[in-house]
């Protein structure tokens, strides 16, 4: 697992859940029974600037670290998207900049289910 992602599985090793933590705390569970851990991880970590993610999840989370943060100074019921369209782009002039590939479970063990 890269670092900073902590991921949740359920009892019978299904992805329950998927945490980033670092300078963001970006999560996305199944129901509350991920939050636990992923509050265990972001309680080690200090320095957060942000939490992201579906309501409920990050309600929870906020719930189970709010001792140990600072308060929040803007909380948003909504977030706007932004849907970019590869056709809409320009082509890059870049040398380092290359077209995006879908993953695949054997071109990213990582995120292969178990």
């Amino acid at each position: 697992m890269p670092e900073g992602l902590t991921l949740a599985r359920d009892d019978d090793g299904r992805p329950a859940g998927l945490a980033y933590i670092g300078a963001q705390l970006v999560v996305a569970a199944d129901g509350e029974d991920p939050l636990d851990g992923f509050a265990a991880e972001a309680r080690r970590r200090r320095g957060l600037r942000s939490l992201i993610g579906p309501k409920p999840a990050a309600d929870g989370l906020w719930e189970r670290i709010r001792d140990g943060h600072p308060g929040p100074v803007l909380v948003r019921a909504r977030q706007p998207l932004y849907l970019l369209r590869p056709d809409a782009l320009p082509p890059s002039e870049d040398p380092g900049v290359r077209p995006a590939r879908e993953a695949t479970p054997t071109s990213s063990p990582s995120t292969a289910p178990r």
